[in-house]
């Protein structure tokens, strides 16, 4: 393919000390950079790296005619911080992976991605947003809490990669709610979304895709084979994405076994534009998926899901970034 592919992506040697202070757990690890690093190589193509949109600023007008930027840069405490790389990448005319500055800000707005989900047919679990505002009025954020159904899992409303969720983010009574809301909220400065629960296997529908070519899509089903509990019956937090993952198996399906399903999963990417490749986190149970996130902010690290999809599919961890490389646009 012989292209130059800058990946712009800031670092951290791993996440072995997360918790729901953490802020940076989007960053790759030295497990993960390597990991795309080889993948690149392997595709017979030029590496580089640079760790932030700043650079990227001052080399874009030099860049080689064949450059393809990859873009996972993460950045801190920031609602924008994933379009920055897209933007700068647009702005110059430079093909980039993965989806555009305007999916990249929708979907790490949870709630709005809740209503786009919901409008494209698919079902979620029902949530209110509590903004900076509400917590000055204590009455008002119980009222909130009280329109939901217990259990509920509060979160960060800004955020990718599991960051502010952790085991404590499930809670099992108002009380707990509320008190769990305002500590993350202290945390992370931010509007918090609760919402109710969603009992079932952890699922991902995978799409990879550019115009209308489909290298992947199916769903990858998650198991928790160590711990106190079975997953369906807790949430997919940041101990087990980050700290304790050799817990987790991943068993892929193909999206054949859900087509109702994926038609609505299309018919929500239409409605975001430039997409590539996408993540649609949630629930299954008894046949029926309940939407918790979208994730264009794509994982391609060490057992990836896409990596077990690819797998799944008959294709390899190279040939899905050979795909991605070689179908990148702006």
């Amino acid at each position: 393919m012989s292209k130059t592919v800058l990946l712009v992506a800031d670092r951290v040697e791993n996440h072995q000390e997360a918790n729901l202070q953490s802020k940076d757990l989007e960053r790759l690890e030295d497990a993960y950079f390597e990991k795309i690093r080889a993948g690149i190589l392997e595709c017979d193509c030029r590496f580089r790296h640079i760790d932030n949109p700043a650079e990227l600023i001052r080399q874009a007008p030099r860049l080689p005619a064949d450059t393809v930027v990859f873009p996972l840069w993460s950045g801190v405490a920031s609602r924008s911080r994933r379009a920055l790389v897209p933007s700068i990448c647009e702005a110059w005319g430079v093909p980039y992976v993965g989806s555009d500055a305007y999916t990249q800000v929708i979907c790490q707005d949870k709630f709005v991605a809740k209503r786009l989900a919901t409008r494209a047919g698919l079902s979620t679990p029902q949530a209110v947003l509590l903004t900076p505002t509400d917590f000055q009025e204590r009455r008002k954020v119980q009222a909130a809490l009280e329109t939901l159904a217990l259990p509920l899992v509060v979160k960060p409303n800004f955020e990718g990669g599991s960051i502010g969720i952790s085991q404590r983010s499930l809670v099992h009574s108002y009380v707990d709610a509320e008190s769990t809301a305002h500590e993350v909220h202290s945390i992370h400065r931010q509007p918090i979304l609760v919402e109710e629960f969603a009992e079932g296997v952890e699922a991902s529908l995978l799409l990879v895709f550019a115009k209308e070519e489909i290298f992947l899509e199916g769903v990858v089903l998650y198991e928790l084979h160590e711990g106190p509990c079975s997953l369906e019956k807790t949430i997919y937090s940041l101990e087990l994405k980050k700290v304790s993952r050799e817990n987790i198996s991943q068993k892929f399906s193909m999206s054949s076994k859900y087509p109702e399903l994926f038609e609505r999963v299309y018919r929500l990417v239409d409605s975001l534009g430039k997409v590539h490749i996408i993540r649609v986190d949630g629930r299954m149970r008894r046949g029926d998926f309940q939407m918790i996130e979208l994730s264009p902010d794509i994982y391609l690290g060490p057992d990836s899901c896409f990596e077990i999809a690819a797998e799944g599919c008959g294709e390899s961890y190279a040939r899905l970034i050979s795909f991605l490389v070689s179908t990148a646009s702006w």
